[in-house]
């Protein structure tokens, strides 16, 4: 969902078995959505479980709500602390031992993070906030997984400056655009 509140209102129509969260701080809107979540449980009088995925900057978020989350997840995602957390909430097969790690082609993989950086592109051009801030974090988090540090920090810089913490100047967005694409390249490279 784009936004917590949209999430939200989607509960409304169907109440999903468990809500996964990116804590990103600081974020009043995450904090509320959490209250909100809550209330929307006593109200049901039943229990939607609420994990939280912490990133960097949301850890002071999940001490604050620790006593509302039934879980908390870390980035980078490690698939069998995923797996794990949602078999607690939902009906899933035990694992039947450790599936052997089958890693996409580097195509695929490069492919993954350059379409994130074309849409960060586009939606820089129509100064479409929102969708800024989603693709430099997929981005960022795409190049978490693929250990490309110096893409990561990049792609956080532009997410920052799209959420108005760290505000960049647009020929300062560009120049940081094209080192992150500069080091995406290297990374493959």
């Amino acid at each position: 969902m784009p936004d917590s509140l949209t999430a939200l209102n989607a509960i409304d129509f169907k109440a999903p078995d468990v809500i996964l969260m990116a804590l990103e701080g600081p974020d009043a809107a995450v904090y509320l959505a959490v209250l909100r979540v809550a209330v929307a449980n006593l109200a049901r009088r039943a229990h939607i479980p609420l994990v939280a995925v912490v990133g960097q900057g949301g850890e002071s978020w999940r001490r604050i709500l620790d006593s509302r989350l039934d879980g908390v997840l870390r980035r980078p995602l490690r698939p069998e602390e995923l797996y794990a957390t949602l078999a607690r909430w939902l009906d899933l097969p035990p694992p039947v031992g450790q599936a052997p790690d089958e890693p996409l082609p580097p195509s695929w993989r490069r492919a993954c993070i350059d379409m994130d950086v074309q849409e960060y592109e586009r939606a820089l051009a129509k100064q479409d906030i929102a969708n800024m801030v989603h693709f430099a974090h997929r981005a960022k988090g795409a190049a978490l997984a693929l250990h490309a540090d110096r893409a990561a920090q990049l792609a956080d810089q532009l997410e920052l400056a799209a959420r108005g913490y760290a505000p960049l100047p647009m020929d300062e967005l560009q120049r940081t655009l094209a080192a992150l694409k500069v080091a995406i390249a290297r990374h493959f490279d």
